[in-house]
């Protein structure tokens, strides 16, 4: 537990050094992308296109676990309890820092994108130029989050972690 709050403060310190005012827009505009109201509006999006593109199977298995990722998060949140970093308080954070619901769901939505357009959709240099900027996104989002000191670097690693498991359960789950 030690190495593990030392990692997270070693993180946070060579962000504090980083800091640059003039960024912290740009940040809180990336960090948009994986809040609450776009994730829900992506889902519904794509469930809708899924429903009305007639796979319906796969846009029910969409919902049933994107909405388990989601509790998953919530329910996570509760037990650990782990307090956010000090200057996640004027960011207006109040609920507990591990995992971090952006990087969750950000890994879900965005990497669900990435491979439905790569399976159905793009092939050669535009399915390399969408994949390589839709992962950058997941990247920055979950950078933003330590940057703007929402969440510790190991809140946004398990975010991505259990984002992932959620997504690969998604792929992998038969009609």
């Amino acid at each position: 537990m030690k190495a593990i709050i030392s990692l997270d403060y070693s993180v946070e310190s060579i962000l504090a050094d980083l800091y640059n005012s003039s960024l912290s827009g740009f940040f809180k505009f990336i960090t948009e992308f994986g809040s609450i109201p776009v994730v829900i509006l992506l889902f519904a999006c794509i469930f809708y296109f899924l429903w009305r593109k007639g796979d319906r199977s796969l846009a029910k298995r969409f919902a049933f676990f994107f909405g388990l990722n989601e509790v998953a998060v919530y329910l996570i949140k509760i037990f650990i309890n782990r307090p956010r970093p000090f200057g996640a308080l004027p960011l207006g954070e109040t609920s507990g820092s591990f995992p971090s619901g952006h990087a969750t769901a950000s890994i879900f939505i965005y990497g669900f994108i990435i491979y439905y357009l790569s399976k159905n959709y793009l092939t050669g240099p535009k399915k390399k130029i969408v994949n390589a900027l839709l992962v950058s996104l997941i990247i920055l989002i979950g950078f933003s989050r330590l940057y703007l000191n929402a969440h510790f670097f190991l809140d946004v690693v398990g975010g991505y972690l259990l984002g992932a498991t959620f997504l690969t359960l998604l792929l992998r789950s038969k009609n």
